[in-house]
């Protein structure tokens, strides 16, 4: 485990007419950032190969993961938090571009935090708000929390790094949260009538009074100036350390902190308000790492993908998959998933899962999805194919949302990615097989 000294490097100064430090202001971790993977909330289980959750269709639509770089390479600053010590953020989920829209299937978030808790010991929680409310310009009155509350702790099952050695350990982490939640860009849907930033809140909930234990990463440094890098189509920056961040859209140097001991039995006594650092760049910028990454929109405007290859027909044909409609969580409208390029006057049926794959080899052909997976009920093929190859005869149609509706299998809920792949007969398969395969397709399941 990487040992980190940590020491106080700067006060915390609130803004307005009180002027009382609240905290550790800001602390310093001497020490490399490990990031620990995603945890899929969904199953409990962790995929530990660095990076955010790979199943995504727009990606990040919130980026704020720039370190300081005041204080060079594999160092960092983090918040000094009290136990029960609410701290909110703000960004801005944009929604005035081609490429963005008016609300978002959030199907991960990534943190950064410094703990010295032990392994199993970690107990934080995060929740999210679609609105500023009055913030730093008055009394602060976040709207209802959309999703849910994400509470990390070992009775939830939740179990995330520590720090075994008790120095303090810097961690980043990817949260999966299928089926999703939504939350409005620009805080309502629409730029440019005050309500534009969204806000988060950050708590560590097993600290002693008086002690900071651990907390929140500082990030936010804006990288020559440029704010909303690394969201949509926005080129991303460099961290200190080398890494491709990102500069949060609508991000402020300040933040909310609520330090009523009343609020939470146990906590900090303060003055709760609006606070920074001292000022960016003698300092650092007084905003928290966070990244957002969205599946879609919540209702519709997507459209599904196309991986993998086809396994070429008797009739020299490569079949491929194709749609009509949307897949819902509660809609009755039909969503086809169309194989086109088949042979006529056979029998498919649509195998799906929930991961993708790529097993060469599979049949002559190749497997574009991964166990364990589902087989749909035969289908006939319908003529004419309507598709690419002149001497193909059959398409074979299967309405998903029937499947949904049906609710035989639990695992088609919103938020859901669903990989599917068609497989026909073809008696005069080449490699002998009997079959043909088309290309995969992948979707999601919509609220």
């Amino acid at each position: 485990m990487i040992r980190s000294s940590l020491f106080a490097a700067g006060a915390l100064f609130i803004c307005g007419a009180a002027a009382a430090q609240t905290s550790d202001g800001y602390l310093i971790h001497q020490g490399k950032v490990r990031d620990a993977g995603t945890f899929h909330l969904e199953t409990k289980t962790w995929t530990r190969a660095p990076g955010a959750n790979q199943e995504l269709f727009v990606g990040p639509v919130y980026d704020n993961t720039c370190f300081w770089t005041g204080l060079g390479a594999n160092t960092v600053t983090y918040s000094g938090l009290e136990n029960c010590e609410d701290l909110y953020d703000t960004g801005r989920i944009p929604s005035n571009n081609a490429l963005s829209d008016p609300d978002n299937l959030i199907d991960s978030f990534r943190i950064g935090y410094i703990t010295v808790a032990p392994p199993g010991g970690v107990d934080m929680e995060y929740e999210f708000y679609d609105t500023l409310g009055a913030g730093c310009s008055g009394p602060y009155s976040p709207p209802a929390p959309v999703g849910t509350l994400f509470r990390f702790d070992a009775g939830n099952g939740v179990t995330l790094p520590g720090d075994p050695a008790g120095t303090g350990s810097a961690w980043i982490v990817t949260i999966d949260t299928t089926p999703g939640f939504c939350m409005q860009s620009d805080g309502d849907g629409t730029q440019g009538n005050g309500n534009d930033l969204f806000t988060w809140r950050f708590r560590i909930n097993n600290g002693k009074p008086g002690t900071a234990a651990g907390g929140c990463i500082i990030a936010g440094e804006a990288l020559n100036g440029t704010f909303g890098s690394c969201t949509y189509a926005t080129p991303c920056g460099t961290n200190n350390n080398g890494n491709p961040c990102g500069t949060g859209l609508g991000i402020e140097d300040l933040f909310w902190a609520n330090l009523d001991a009343n609020f939470c039995p146990g906590g900090p006594s303060g003055n709760t308000g609006c606070y920074y650092f001292g000022g960016w760049p003698a300092n650092p910028y007084a905003a928290f790492y966070m990244q957002m990454t969205s599946l879609g929109p919540c209702t519709g405007g997507y459209q599904p993908t196309f991986y993998c290859t086809a396994k070429t027909t008797s009739e020299g044909c490569q079949p491929y998959m194709d749609w009509s409609g949307t897949a819902t969580a509660t809609g009755t409208g039909p969503f086809k998933c169309v194989g086109r390029d088949f042979l006529g006057s056979t029998i498919g049926i649509l195998l799906y899962s929930n991961k993708s794959g790529a097993l060469p080899n599979h049949h002559g052909g190749k497997l574009c999805i991964k166990s364990p997976f589902f087989r749909t009920p035969g289908k006939n093929a319908k003529s004419p194919s309507n598709g690419l190859c002149a001497t193909a005869t059959g398409r074979y149609v299967f309405d998903f949302q029937n499947r949904i509706n049906l609710g035989t299998d639990p695992a088609l809920t919103a938020g859901r990615n669903v990989f599917t792949q068609f497989r026909g007969r073809d008696n005069l398969d080449p490699a002998g097989f009997g079959d043909s395969l088309s290309d995969g397709m992948k979707f999601a399941i919509l609220p």
